[in-house]
């Protein structure tokens, strides 16, 4: 039986369509059309000013986009929050939480020296962030103009990064920077729940920047037609081109100790993820040079227990694999139900490159800042 993310991918992608299929994109198309005059009513209260918007006293800077599912926010916010940091700027990341126990009350993750939540308490993305930027403050909560105040007020950053934050219409960015993966740039040009789009594509005009992702994973023509058509919604806003590279591969126990790893990796592996987009990550094993004998899917977010590590462990052997597979964010979840000495699981981690486009990104948030004074 098919699980909602994969019935999704099935109905809105042009393989053959069953009676049922159709019937239920007609009802489908129905609701998008509800959902987007009342999405496009709810924006434009906040254009005239009938909803008021919060603003920070520090460079507020937003990175989101414009689809459901996985585009790279993760590792391009580790980036920015990384090179801030290093230029010698107070960093907050603020974050949603999303499906996590705090995403309701909020909290603080890490004050850039400790960490004070679990994985499960963060949400894995924002507990990642907070364990591989020791010097960043990491925050969370559904209210996160409520929880950006309560940082600012603490810590006084200079920078503030609102983790997927596009649609967040609540809390005033100087920057709004919008990530598109190559992979899947536009979904099918329809709006939830009829499509994949969180909102119109014509809502791209109010980007600022926009930086595609996993770039490499597409022909050199697909790509210029993915930047023409973002140079058709706004021919100024800068655009930076990116790829997702296999990094290290890590024993689980020596990515936990956060050492090099001295243990010799595997060829024949299981992978195992629970991503928006889980075809990255196993193309990204294949590039790292091992043979994925299979995969093993969970629905994004998805927290994982110790029976799920037994199966996956019962399904590595059954395919005659020499270990399993996963990401950072797969592993900060199983820190909790895998013992650290186990010696059949691996973390592979991914590093950003950049393509194109690199300084001339820079260069707007930088003007950007200087213009805000």
């Amino acid at each position: 039986m098919r699980n909602r993310e994969s019935y999704a991918r099935h109905l809105f992608g042009d393989d053959p369509k069953s009676l049922q299929d159709h019937a239920a994109l007609l009802l489908l198309g129905g609701v998008e059309k509800i959902y987007s005059f009342l999405l496009n009513m709810w924006v434009s209260f906040y254009d005239i000013g009938h909803l008021h918007r919060h603003e920070l006293a520090a460079y507020t800077l937003s990175i989101g986009n414009i689809t459901a599912g996985g585009t790279g926010k993760t590792p391009f916010v580790r980036y920015m929050a990384a090179r801030l940091a290093a230029e010698g700027e107070t960093v907050a990341i603020v974050s949603r939480g999303y499906r996590s126990g705090w995403e309701a009350r909020g909290g603080i993750v890490s004050d850039g020296e400790r960490v004070y939540a679990t994985a499960q308490e963060a949400g894995d993305e924002p507990y990642l962030l907070a364990r591989v930027l020791p010097k960043v403050i990491v925050a969370v909560g559904r209210k996160r103009a409520q929880i950006a105040a309560q940082v600012e007020q603490k810590y006084h950053p200079s920078v503030v990064l609102l983790d997927d934050a596009f649609q967040h219409w609540s809390l005033h960015r100087d920057v709004d920077i919008v990530l598109i993966d190559a992979t899947n740039p536009f979904s099918n040009g329809r709006v939830l729940p009829r499509g994949l789009l969180r909102e119109p594509l014509d809502h791209l005009e109010r980007a600022h920047v926009y930086v595609v992702t996993k770039a490499d994973a597409v022909a050199e023509e697909r790509l210029d037609e993915i930047i023409d058509n973002l140079k058709s919604f706004s021919s100024q806003a800068p655009i930076m081109v990116t790829a997702h590279h296999p990094g290290r591969m890590l024993s689980f126990a020596d990515w936990a100790a956060q050492r090099e790893s001295t243990t010799p990796p595997p060829r024949r592996v299981v992978t195992m993820c629970a991503l928006g987009n889980p075809a990255s990550f196993e193309r990204s094993v294949r590039q790292a040079g091992m043979q994925a004998v299979g995969h093993i899917r969970h629905v994004d977010h998805h927290r994982y227990t110790a029976a799920d590590w037994q199966d996956a462990q019962a399904y590595a052997r059954n395919e005659q694999a020499q270990g399993l597979v996963v990401t950072e964010k797969d592993a900060v979840k199983l820190l909790d139900c895998v013992p650290l000495d186990t010696e059949d699981l691996y973390v592979l981690t991914l590093e950003l490159r950049i393509l194109s486009g690199e300084e001339e990104f820079w260069s707007y948030i930088k003007e950007e800042r200087e213009v805000r004074g």
